[in-house]
């Protein structure tokens, strides 16, 4: 079996190729695996799998190995989940739209099917520089999929965001 040191490896020999796409594979076919005991157990679930396009995309080898697009492709799951977070939180626009691109594009989702998630702030200190972020791309999900989901309410708490209306959010320092 090959051995490959870390993420950022060269993996273009077959034997190292050939490893990587297996763990693609052995990714897809365990989810998948849990996905339809779930389903034979529970025949009513709704199915979803989450994407973080943040890590997908970190490394070529991590693209393979994180989205594997044929075992997790519409309509294989019924709702996807997309995170972005890093790109949001370094306000990185142009790479942040490829989350919705592997939604839609790549893995074929549809608005109707897709939840975006958002919302974290770790350190509270930094909430006046990350939270406007977070509402930039929050915002923007509400016209592109059914469902925003801000996963943060502690954070939300401690950082006393308040969210007026649609147009106006305050951060209280």
């Amino acid at each position: 079996m090959p051995y490959l040191t870390s993420a950022t490896a060269d993996f273009s020999s077959p034997e190292q190729t050939a490893f990587v796409n297996w763990l693609g594979d052995k990714l897809g076919q365990s989810t998948n695996y849990i996905r339809d005991a779930v389903n034979t157990a529970h025949p009513a679930v709704i199915t979803a799998i989450l994407v973080y396009t943040p890590q997908v995309f970190s490394h070529p080898m991590l693209e393979i190995v994180n989205l594997p697009i044929s075992y997790w492709e519409a309509p294989e799951y019924d709702v996807l989940q997309i995170e972005d977070y890093d790109w949001i939180i370094g306000r990185d626009w142009a790479r942040q739209a490829t989350t919705w691109d592997t939604a839609f594009t790549a893995l074929g989702y549809t608005p109707e099917t897709t939840q975006f998630f958002s919302g974290f702030n770790k350190d509270a200190i930094n909430a006046g520089t990350i939270w406007p972020a977070m509402f930039v791309a929050i915002r923007e999900s509400y016209q592109k999929c059914l469902q925003t989901l801000v996963w943060a309410r502690p954070q939300i708490w401690r950082d006393r965001i308040i969210w007026q209306d649609d147009e106006m959010i305050t951060v209280q320092n």
